[in-house]
């Protein structure tokens, strides 16, 4: 193959990649799906479906940046901590630290108002969370009963790593 064909299609292949990934817009409280089920501030899966996160979106160039902020006490966020576990901390105030911002890359993104959705609407799918300051990583729940959420390199358990946002 002649270097400029190669060329071209290594950058048509990169466009695709990065074409096919959407940023959500939320603009009400959500709740967070993942492989043991609803995922709430404290990590474990329970069977409500009641919106239990308020996402804050940071814009920002290339790309966005998010809060995960506990619905019921925004003084709280997710947060990465030293050793990749997250947890829930007391926000900073201005400027928000790098280990409480991560970017939301999904695979699909609904063009449905969040704010005016019913209850149970898919926003945004097949998503992985990562921590904005290494994007190499992706948040992860762990195997019930624990349910525990930490970092791990992005695609070694794919299937833990998948989150769908719904109202």
């Amino acid at each position: 193959m002649h270097a400029s064909a190669l060329l071209q299609t290594v950058t048509f292949s990169l466009f695709i990649a990065v074409a096919s990934a959407c940023e959500p817009s939320f603009g009400t409280g959500v709740s967070i799906v993942g492989a043991n089920g609803f995922v709430t501030p404290n990590g474990r899966g329970h069977g409500s479906s009641a919106p239990f996160w308020d996402i804050l979106r940071l814009l920002g160039l290339p790309s966005s940046s998010y809060v995960f902020r506990d619905i019921d006490d925004t003084s709280t966020a997710l947060t990465r901590n030293a050793d990749n576990t997250v947890t829930m901390e007391d926000t900073a105030d201005t400027p928000i630290p790098l280990n409480q911002q991560f970017i939301i890359d999904c695979e699909t993104c609904s063009s449905t108002d969040p704010s005016t959705a019913p209850a149970g609407t898919v926003i945004a799918s097949n998503c992985n969370i990562k921590p904005f300051a290494d994007p190499s990583l992706c948040l992860q729940v762990d195997r019930a009963p624990s349910d525990n959420l930490f970092v791990r390199t992005c695609g070694v358990v794919p299937n833990a790593q998948r989150f769908t946002f719904t109202t």
